[in-house]
């Protein structure tokens, strides 16, 4: 394949990731990269910072953020590059998506509490510090509680999906994200679609609007590579990639520069924004 320039899955600690903007543009520069996204959850507010850190080190900056979707009760999540921060949609999003998941992390607090398993929401405030609260920060107050070793095992013992603590989480449906990155002049891209999507779904996706897939991501064996980067070509889709990375894990840093796009498809996502700015969005 050819040479991986550019990471266009990160988050920073914005939403839920370990790293700031400018440690993370340390990370990308040191891996060779010539440009990266930053696609936090559900927020732009590290844009700002991230494009200021990737040119003082004279990275390209690709803006984007990562929405939590779903659709048929099905979690998806959308990546929107490009978008305009300060259409209203957006701004909505922006204020509304953070309320909700401060909601769900008091009520996932109050159940692990009647689990026996007591922890304060002061501390999963700290643990989210600027970023928008999310179940990995609760699952840091938990191992740094003793109540769990790791924070995989907190997902996988009591707040991943089907877990005792799992609370659901409201969603924008997944049509409607995509419709309001379009709105927003940006371009939709489903991320990691190994992980979830069935092939009805995506073809439904696609109908609505969807512009790429996430082919390359630390989840998808070789196999999946292929698969969707068939899928990709078929239907005439952006095709992007990147590490996923947030920083938790010891060996996250070393995909950054394993995962993500070459030049050609890099062109081919600004050739995406161009064309649907030039439509009017």
């Amino acid at each position: 394949m050819s040479r991986i320039v550019a990471d266009l899955h990160t988050h920073t600690t914005f939403s839920d990731g370990r790293l700031d903007p400018e440690a993370l543009s340390d990370c990308v520069s040191s891996a060779g990269l010539t440009a990266f996204s930053v696609t936090d959850h559900d927020t732009v507010a590290g844009l700002p910072s991230a494009a200021a850190a990737a040119a003082a080190r004279g990275l390209e900056f690709v803006p984007g953020m990562e929405m939590s979707t779903q659709t048929g009760g099905v979690e998806m999540h959308i990546l929107g590059y490009y978008i305009d921060v300060d259409h209203p949609g957006i701004i909505r999003y922006t204020t509304d998506v953070p309320e909700r998941r401060r909601d769900r992390a008091a009520n996932i607090v109050d159940r692990l509490g009647e689990l026996g398993y007591p922890i304060e929401m002061s501390e999963v405030n700290d643990a989210a510090g600027e970023g928008t609260i999310g179940r990995p920060h609760i699952a840091q107050v938990l191992e740094r509680q003793g109540h769990v070793s790791t924070v995989g095992e907190a997902f996988a013992r009591l707040i991943g999906q089907d877990r005792p603590a799992f609370v659901p989480s409201e969603k924008v449906d997944t049509i409607e994200a995509i419709r309001l990155i379009h709105d927003a002049g940006g371009v939709a891209v489903l991320a990691h679609p190994g992980q979830w999507t069935r092939h009805g779904v995506l073809l439904s996706l696609i109908r609505g609007g969807l512009d790429g897939l996430e082919v390359r991501h630390p989840s998808h064996a070789g196999w999946l590579v292929d698969y969707y980067r068939g899928l990709a070509t078929d239907f005439a889709l952006v095709r992007t990639g990147g590490s996923d990375f947030h920083g938790h894990k010891h060996d996250e840093a070393r995909h950054i520069g394993r995962f993500g796009v070459s030049a050609d498809e890099l062109a081919q996502l600004r050739a995406a924004r161009d064309s649907r700015k030039a439509c009017g969005a």
